[in-house]
């Protein structure tokens, strides 16, 4: 029985290794979380499926975990260097880090409220301690203490919305329901439900808290909170949907629209580069709600390589900015940003790819997601969905090319020179690139993760 815990388990030694071993020489603790994220990837491999009441282990969850678990690995080696130039110890910051990746999992292998629910605490009470840390930002706590006001009512609302499943079905189990007359109850929990998941997404309505996690929190401590975590509660939406996508699916589609036209407008007015990048988000995730209330396979699968995509570029943009030499440039308006450029080539170089792949660029992997999921759309004819997206393109493709124009014109001819180093940063923007021209393993990789959710 234990054995379909296995990476749990291993998460949870090492989360626990690696917190004793900083108490003695914190250098070790980025090792140990290294290896504990090793361990737990490759016990996916032994994984056997295996469904029993409330823990579910599919190709949803397996593909899904080792998704989280490379992205989790990819951020650890992207922050190494800002704690070792602040001298900040960086055993805390690991064991924040593994707790919530231990959340991470449990999320997307249960099919349980109330492990749901514990899952997404898991994730919400490290995230909340990492968002009000602190090197010079003189706002964190505040963005911190909002986030934590915000994710306490988000909590709030999914035990509200389970007490209504559990009124209408008398289990907590999303499987297969014997319910009678008690419909609208059902939709009124599962939809309060969602809509504390996509509190956790950053979707609008419930968007207050992005813009200024993005903009004041210390970059080397959100940069986990703001990325990993959006797969999980993708990965939950799924597994509601798969099972109750018709109670939940128009919730979907008015949060994608509000999404799209909201976070669209916002971050075309913004002057702050962080702030631009919060109100995007919102964008993105809207784009990803919709493409999930249209309840199909493929549909999702593009859902979910559009998330890899934007998730992957985030996380390598965010290494840029973290690994910048001074605290100062954390926090610069759109026009400052060729002083990345005349610092350093190579920091030009990675926002110049990554912001080309959140604008759908030709050659890049959002190009790709962003050009299939059109030719899906207009195959199945879903005119509305496909003009509020089109929108949504336009407009991002033009703030995020603004951001381009503002490093590299006029500025360009006094770039100062450096070599590439050969890091996780640099291996991520080839494989930007790389799947931008040959985009087939990560869409079998997506398809086989959603297979065991067909309708």
């Amino acid at each position: 029985m234990l054995a379909y815990f296995l990476p749990e388990i291993l998460l949870l030694t090492g989360t626990m290794v690696t917190m004793l071993t900083s108490l003695w020489h914190d250098a070790k603790a980025i090792h140990t979380t290294m290896l504990t994220l090793l361990l737990s990837l490759a016990s996916l491999y032994f994984m056997n499926l295996h469904q029993s009441y409330g823990w579910v282990v599919d190709s949803l969850s397996i593909g899904s975990s080792a998704l989280v678990l490379i992205m989790t690995g990819v951020v650890i080696l992207g922050i190494r260097p800002a704690l070792i130039r602040f001298n900040i110890e960086s055993g805390p910051i690991c064991t924040l880090v593994l707790l919530a990746t231990l959340g991470c999992l449990v999320v997307v292998s249960t099919d349980h409220l109330l492990l749901l629910f514990l899952g997404t605490v898991l994730i919400a009470l490290p995230s909340y301690t990492l968002c009000t840390l602190s090197i010079d930002e003189q706002h964190s706590d505040e963005a911190g203490f909002k986030y934590f006001v915000m994710g306490s009512i988000s909590g709030v609302i999914f035990l509200y919305g389970a007490s209504f499943f559990y009124g209408a079905t008398g289990q907590l189990t999303l499987g297969v329901l014997e319910f009678n007359n008690t419909e609208l109850w059902l939709g009124i929990g599962l939809s309060l439900v969602v809509c504390s998941l996509i509190f956790k997404l950053g979707a609008f309505p419930f968007h207050y808290w992005v813009p200024d996690v993005y903009q004041a929190s210390s970059l080397p401590f959100v940069y986990w909170v703001i990325s990993i975590p959006k797969i999980s509660y993708v990965i939950a939406l799924i597994r509601i949907l798969s099972m109750h996508g018709t109670l939940v699916g128009p919730v979907l589609w008015y949060v994608g629209v509000g999404s799209l036209l909201f976070g669209s407008v916002m971050a075309y007015l913004q002057t702050d580069f962080r702030r631009m990048l919060g109100y995007a988000s919102i964008t993105q995730m809207g784009v990803v709600c919709l493409l999930l209330q249209l309840e199909d396979l493929r549909a999702w699968v593009f859902a979910l390589m559009y998330l890899v995509a934007y998730v992957l570029s985030i996380v390598l943009l965010w290494q840029v900015l973290i690994n910048t030499s001074s605290t100062q440039m954390f926090n610069c308006s759109i026009s400052q940003l060729n002083q990345w450029v005349k610092e350093n080539r190579s920091n030009g170089l990675v926002i110049l790819i990554t912001l080309a792949s959140l604008a759908g660029i030709p050659f890049t992997l959002g190009f790709v997601v962003k050009i299939g999921a059109l030719i899906y759309l207009v195959t199945q004819e879903s005119w509305w969905v496909l003009g509020v997206i089109l929108f949504g393109f336009s407009l991002s493709a033009y703030y995020y090319l603004a951001a381009l124009r503002a490093m590299y014109f006029d500025v360009i001819l006094s770039v100062s020179g450096s070599r590439l180093k050969w890091t996780a940063t640099y291996l991520g923007v080839i494989g930007i690139l790389a799947l931008g021209i040959y985009p087939l393993p990560l869409y079998y990789m997506c398809k086989y993760t959603l297979q065991g959710v067909l309708l």
